[in-house]
């Protein structure tokens, strides 16, 4: 179970990423929140009208941005997210991005 670490962060052991690299096991990772990974990034990208989408996930009981890393394209093409193809591949390379940045951030 996700245990809060910081204000909009959570810490998880990392799940096994697709393609059979290995799970790090390491606790100390703190992984941003859906709503605060999402309030920034539709900060900085208003053009991409993501306004509501980390509601959407928090609905559906995503609340990590961990959760979402193998999910692909049609995920997020998908009801209720329904979002664009340019979208989609935006926010996929986002997701993941930003879970590297905080497994390579404990190293």
């Amino acid at each position: 179970m996700a245990q809060p670490q910081i204000p909009g962060g959570f810490v998880h052991q990392p799940p096994t990423m697709q393609g059979g690299a290995e799970d790090s096991g390491d606790t100390r990772i703190t992984y941003p929140g859906i709503d605060t990974f999402l309030r920034q990034i539709t900060l900085e990208h208003p053009k991409r009208n993501l306004e509501g989408l980390a509601e959407k996930l928090m609905a559906q009981d995503f609340y990590c941005i961990d959760e979402l890393q193998d999910e692909d394209d049609a995920f997020f093409q998908a009801e209720p997210y329904s979002l664009s193809q340019g979208n989609v591949k935006f926010i996929v390379r986002t997701l993941r991005d930003a879970v590297r940045q905080a497994r390579e951030a404990v190293k």
